[in-house]
């Protein structure tokens, strides 16, 4: 063979050999164009002769050809290297949390949790949360005194998740209307603190539902508000806050757990639909056990619905026909 032509041949070789290490490398993830330009498609191997694993899937190109040239990515290969880049990316947008500001480093910082739509996993220990959520804070420079009220339906709670919440200074109150009252708490928060001071809400329902009035009545005092719910919103939020986390992430953080002696004139539990308070977690699911509860939260959810409301009603024939007879002596 020609020298020359011998060279050629080898270059040609070399760019081949190269391209094919190109494609392999950048075959990560669920690709979503083919490097011949080739659209993907979501593959299913049929069965054929000598065929182990039938029904298999994959993420291929539409022009696909076993030259090495084209992808074809096993899904589950694809799906598990998707969720790794994602994880990777949480964790360097929440590296982006503002660090605190002088006048916030050591105010007092108040946190709302919402456990109806932020709940604890299965199985983790509660008294982890109180650790967790102040190492978050302390990683951004936050230092002064935090309190925690953790709200929500606690009817079905385990004891022994409220025991260990109420063991670390967290202070719980069941309520249905969880919207309404992390709105009141916020407004007498504001009466007793001036800024500086910062504000910390867990809850899915921050948007759009408190934004409005976050945005128009607290923000514009100059509070500092930090986030954190279960889920990425796929928009810019409205509210000008300087730190975000995902809950299942902020609850990560701590392997320790941590308890404190609370001070004897704090309650531990409270009802908002009764008023009730507790020191103890026995006498707090007793209450919640009992008619005379179920009767006044009956009531209240009933006057907090407008009129022409028919969630009432639907409240009302859940409710065993004797009490119902109760129920309606007690309102004539």
């Amino acid at each position: 063979m020609d020298p020359a032509e011998e060279r050629r041949d080898t270059k040609r070789h070399q760019e081949y050999i190269n391209m094919l290490g190109n494609v392999c490398d950048s075959e990560y993830g669920i690709p979503r164009r083919c490097p011949c330009g080739g659209r993907m498609i979501d593959e299913v191997r049929v069965k054929e002769e000598h065929e182990t694993h039938p029904g298999k899937r994959f993420f291929t190109c539409i022009n696909y050809e076993a030259d090495g040239l084209h992808y074809r990515q096993p899904w589950v290969v694809g799906v598990q290297e998707e969720i790794e880049h994602l994880r990777k990316r949480v964790d360097e947008a929440e590296e982006m949390n503002d660090q605190a500001a002088p006048e916030y480093v050591n105010s007092k910082t108040a946190v709302w949790w919402d456990m109806d739509t932020c709940p604890l996993p299965d199985g983790y220990d509660a008294r982890r949360v109180r650790p967790s959520i102040e190492g978050a804070l302390k990683d951004l420079g936050y230092y002064g005194p935090v309190t925690i009220n953790a709200m929500g339906n606690l009817e079905n709670a385990h004891p022994h998740v409220l025991q260990g919440l109420s063991s670390t200074g967290i202070l719980l109150q069941h309520t249905t209307r969880v919207r309404s009252y992390i709105y009141h708490d916020l407004s007498m928060f504001k009466v007793d603190n001036p800024p500086p001071a910062t504000i910390m809400l867990i809850s899915d329902q921050v948007e759009p539902v408190l934004s409005i009035f976050l945005s128009l009545d607290h923000q514009k005092s100059y509070y500092n508000l930090v986030l954190a719910r279960t889920f990425t919103p796929p928009s810019m939020s409205r509210l000008c806050h300087t730190a975000e986390w995902l809950w299942q992430t902020l609850l990560a953080r701590s392997p320790e757990t941590t308890s404190c002696v609370l001070r004897n004139s704090a309650s531990s539990f409270l009802c908002g639909s009764c008023n009730f308070t507790a020191l103890s977690v026995t006498d707090f699911s007793r209450h919640l056990s009992s008619e005379e509860h179920k009767k006044e939260e009956f009531f209240s959810i009933k006057s907090s619905l407008p009129e022409d409301s028919d969630e009432g009603e639907e409240s009302m024939a859940k409710i065993p026909k004797r009490k119902r007879s109760r129920k309606k002596k007690h309102s004539g």
